[in-house]
């Protein structure tokens, strides 16, 4: 995508309709009291369009709000598509947009990253080729491969390890539309590896699960708990250790990208708590 030029536009003539992710309310208050302030310190980022509105939005949906709220005309980059299929361009670079960010949660960047392998399946179908296609739930060679070649070149456009989305991958490729429409602003949102554990399940049994751990009453604490239970199994009660435990891995998990990890485990080699890491792992 080619910077064209920055300028600043009234509100009402850029199209932010159609995004991918909804507003914050709250958010956008937030951001708006601070332009009102010291003004916008970031610009959002628009192209030209021929028809409707003279721009169209592609990344700074809450940046807009903002100065639509606080009356103000926006400070926008306009930016120039490069590719043959500007429409899945310009999304491509919302998704990329709101994954640098890293402020989506792990239910959320599942969604994202599901869309963005989709896309770039889309704009090179070569990454879909050779290998067995496997199961829905083993998967096979050509999934993993297809995983692998998809994480690794998402890798390279944004601040996550290639773990992470390809972990991603499989929370979304495991979960149906109406599982993740259950799942959104639960708990479970929020537990990248509860979200993990669910795909193991089957479709039928994923339900169950939620109906298990989602119950105003007595929820229960797991997926494991809750999977034990419709296998026929008395679920564990779980120690305080247990519970610290998937306190800090749920924490290591949300710190999705390389750079946190990274000053979070040397924190650690500085207070000699480990001895030493190796970066290139992470």
């Amino acid at each position: 995508m080619k910077y064209i030029e920055t300028i600043s536009i009234p509100v009402d003539e850029i199209d932010d309709t159609n995004r991918l992710r909804p507003l914050s309310q709250s958010w956008v208050d937030a951001i708006a009291e601070s332009i009102a302030k010291i003004g916008q310190k970031e610009p959002i980022e628009v192209i030209r369009q021929k028809k409707g509105k003279p721009y169209k939005l592609i990344a700074g949906g809450h940046r807009l709000a903002g100065c639509r709220k606080a009356g103000v005309d926006a400070r926008a980059e306009v930016k120039e598509l490069e590719t043959d299929a500007p429409g899945l361009e310009a999304e491509l670079h919302e998704i990329d947009e709101n994954l640098i960010r890293n402020e989506l949660n792990p239910l959320d960047r599942a969604v994202f990253i599901g869309r963005r392998q989709k896309i770039y399946e889309t704009m090179y179908p070569a990454s879909k080729r050779g290998g067995d296609q496997g199961n829905q739930y083993t998967g096979g060679k050509k999934r993993q491969n297809e995983i692998i070649s998809f994480s690794q070149n998402t890798a390279n456009a944004i601040d996550l390890g290639e773990r992470t989305i390809q972990r991603a991958t499989r929370i979304y490729q495991g979960l149906s539309n109406k599982i993740r429409a259950r799942l959104a602003g639960t708990h479970l949102a929020d537990r990248e590896g509860e979200l993990y554990n669910l795909t193991r399940f089957a479709p039928d049994d994923q339900v169950k699960i939620l109906d298990l751990c989602l119950k105003d009453v007595d929820p229960l604490p797991s997926v494991k708990a809750a999977g034990d239970v419709i296998n026929g199994h008395t679920p564990k009660k779980q120690s305080a250790a247990d519970a610290d435990f998937e306190k800090l891995y749920e924490t290591w998990k949300r710190c999705a990208s390389k750079k946190g990890r990274t000053r979070f485990l040397g924190s650690l080699k500085e207070m000699g708590v480990i001895p030493s890491f190796n970066e290139e792992q992470l």
